[in-house]
């Protein structure tokens, strides 16, 4: 069978620059499974690195109107570019700089990048396929992209463990730029774009989106299923905080640093073959709020485990993540088409836009809470103390009435 049989007529010839930008993206993830702990070893506190990982989603609500219009003035190929350019930049820049002031810039440049790359992305490879008149291969693009994005995610941390074997970490962040780099120069040079220059007025554009965005509020607030639902995710959000000190638990229970990148490529295998578990799950329970629940409280539970495992064993700990991992992992498209269903379809973006920004904002805040209390309680204790944030999201998935 030949390989490019897995592509449908035409789709390969018009869309290889980005599948390949997107596995090169996801081995960009060399240094995922180590970066807390590389951050600790230049003596950074944990209230200190939860402050750098908060200033991403913040700068990337704040940007996210004056990229939006770039992108929409300038082409979606410059704004994309221009973020996977200042990403690699950020990478560059990280082993030279040792002090969580100078660090703020740099986490600053990473949400720019996101800010840069988020909705001019998908937009670009749209559009650029309705003016080839190959719409039909959008859906078919979306699967694809998000698979050949895996199987980079789950080579990254592998490639990341062989390296930090013979490597010192912060070199490291000089190969995960290079890859950053490349990415960015593959569609530079092989992507296309029929752009058509836009008249944009920044000033009304952020109006609008103000206006859009409370609308989208007040109908949350109204509309009593999905105020529920958005109350449930934010305490799910303040139950994953604590995942700041896995690497750091996993070290203390006696696990070899360049050991994290497996479990980080186990984790990301995962993420591929865990969501066909879906549909099985969903058949088993006829009301969805109930599935939430056994989901959210299993994954407590599971959680509360942790206790009980001292050094050496951190294969237990593995477990527990992997097991966590793979929960959240089927329950989430579940979650996702339950959602749906509560959206009127004219208001569809405005909301999703709106509950994401009010998910992003609580998780950076949560972030803060959880590096301040990672200080004091250590990594293990943190991770369980956040997971009684479960029993409040049980609470709100509790009263939702589904007709």
């Amino acid at each position: 069978m030949h390989p490019l049989s897995f592509f449908k007529s035409k789709e390969w010839k018009l869309l290889w620059p980005f599948y390949t930008n997107a596995f090169i993206l996801g081995l960009s993830t060399i240094m995922a499974a180590f970066e807390i702990i590389y951050f600790q070893e230049l003596g950074i506190t944990f209230s200190q690195i939860a402050k750098l990982l908060a200033i991403m989603p913040i700068t990337i609500i704040l940007t996210e109107i004056p990229t939006g219009a770039i992108a929409d003035i300038y082409g979606r190929k410059i704004s994309v570019i221009t973020g996977f350019a200042l990403l690699s930049i950020g990478y560059f820049t990280i082993p030279f700089l040792k002090t969580p002031a100078s660090l703020t810039i740099v986490f600053v440049i990473f949400g720019l990048a996101g800010s840069f790359v988020s909705g001019a992305y998908y937009a670009w490879v749209v559009d650029f396929l309705k003016q080839n008149k190959q719409q039909k291969l959008t859906q078919n693009f979306m699967v694809k992209y998000a698979s050949i994005l895996s199987a980079g995610l789950i080579l990254g941390p592998l490639i990341g463990s062989v390296l930090a074997t013979f490597m010192p970490l912060k070199q490291l962040w000089l190969v995960n730029g290079a890859i950053c780099l490349i990415a960015a120069l593959v569609l530079a040079f092989f992507a296309a774009e029929k752009f058509e220059k836009q008249k944009i007025k920044l000033k009304s554009t952020a109006k609008e989106m103000i206006r859009t965005s409370k609308e989208a509020a007040i109908f949350v607030y109204k509309q009593k299923t999905l105020l529920l639902l958005t109350l449930a995710s934010t305490f799910t959000i303040l139950m994953k905080v604590g995942n700041l000190g896995w690497q750091p638990l996993l070290t203390q229970l006696a696990m070899p640093k360049n050991y994290l990148g497996y479990l980080y490529s186990a984790e990301a295998a995962v993420g591929v073959f865990a969501p066909f578990l879906a549909n099985a799950a969903s058949k088993r329970f006829i009301k969805k709020k109930n599935l939430f629940s056994s989901f959210t409280l299993a994954t407590m539970v599971i959680t509360l485990t942790l206790y009980f495992v001292k050094a050496p064993y951190f294969i237990l700990a593995s477990v527990i993540s992997l097991t966590i991992i793979t929960l959240k992992t089927v329950v989430n498209p579940i979650m996702g088409t339950f959602e749906q269903k509560f959206i009127p379809s004219k208001k569809r973006a405005t909301i999703i836009s709106t509950i994401t920004m009010i998910t992003a904002l609580t998780a950076a805040t949560a972030l803060f809470i959880s590096g301040k209390v990672m200080d004091f309680l250590g990594p293990k204790s943190t991770i369980i103390l956040f997971a009684f944030f479960a029993l409040p999201a049980i609470i709100c998935y509790s009263l939702i009435k589904e007709n």
